[in-house]
């Protein structure tokens, strides 16, 4: 399965890997507590909830890429984070998913709601996930935030017009 929709490239049914993303170096990387990795302080950042079991084997999971429409530049202003895209693995709640049953697929959101669902990506086992979802947003997160900010008619923040 190869195509573009909405300008991210699907390349043999997942996310292009091969390409580093456009976005900011600065703070790129940074884990903080509580599962937050900074993409482009202060606007983009990677959350992942990890549960694991009593073995240490992961339970559940979700993984979302937030864009802050609230924020300034210089980090100040109320934050108000919007799902851009997820992952989610959680196979006991009444909506969720079971990656081991149904394969990873990732939800694109747009005005809060879901709007696409990106399907096609190779079977992951259940622990290694997280850790795969984490870069695949690293990786596609310039064509998802640009493809959210246009949706949102947001322009010239990250860039600092």
């Amino acid at each position: 399965m190869s195509g573009v929709r909405d300008g991210v490239e699907l390349e043999r049914g997942r996310l292009s890997t091969g390409r580093s993303s456009a976005i900011s170096n600065r703070c790129r990387g940074v884990t903080t507590e509580g599962g937050i990795r900074w993409l482009e302080w202060p606007y983009v950042r990677v959350r992942s909830e990890v549960h694991t079991d009593r073995t240490g084997d992961v339970s559940e999971f979700v993984v979302q890429l937030e864009y802050d429409v609230g924020v300034r530049a210089d980090g100040r202003g109320s934050s108000d984070w919007r799902q851009v895209a997820r992952f989610d693995h959680q196979p006991d709640h009444d909506h969720g998913h079971d990656i081991r049953d149904e394969r990873l697929h990732m939800d694109v959101y747009r005005d809060g709601e879901k709007e696409a669902v990106e399907r096609g990506f190779p079977p992951v086992d259940v622990n290694e996930a997280p850790a795969f979802c984490e870069r695949v947003f690293e990786r596609n997160a310039e064509e998802l935030v640009q493809r959210f900010e246009r949706w949102h008619g947001i322009s010239g923040r990250r860039d600092g017009r």
